[in-house]
């Protein structure tokens, strides 16, 4: 994988929101779904942005796009954790996901349906 890392207000362009900390990072990732189209293995690029809020807070967004694989170039995901420091040992962990489609398709509801799946098991693993 690579990484290219910048600091600096950086303004997310999906959500609008001014960011301290911005990187890319490029990996394959072995899907998951049975679309039974396109290959096994995706090429898939993040940007990521952080910003940290006083001492509790921290919010995290995911722009993934992916490449090789059918209808690719139709959407993007968007992922966005927010934590949240709770007393002196706890964290709350928030977590969204927006499927944003950049070109009609009529694959939408299925291309939503596979990547919401294949996304949830990833980020809850984690």
């Amino acid at each position: 994988s690579d990484n290219d890392a910048t600091t600096s207000g950086i303004v997310n362009e999906w959500c609008g929101e001014t960011y301290q900390q911005q990187r890319s990072v490029s990996f394959k990732f072995k899907r998951t779904s049975h679309t039974y189209i396109g290959p096994p293995i995706a090429d898939v690029k993040h940007v990521q942005h952080c910003r940290v809020e006083g001492n509790d807070k921290c919010v995290f967004t995911m722009t993934v796009k992916t490449d090789g694989i059918p209808f690719a170039d139709t959407f993007c995901v968007e992922i966005r954790w927010v934590v949240r420091r709770v007393g002196a040992d706890d964290l709350v962990v928030q977590t969204g996901l927006f499927v944003d489609f950049k070109k009609s398709s009529m694959m939408q509801s299925k291309i939503r349906a596979g990547t919401t799946a294949e996304t949830t098991k990833t980020q809850t693993d984690l």
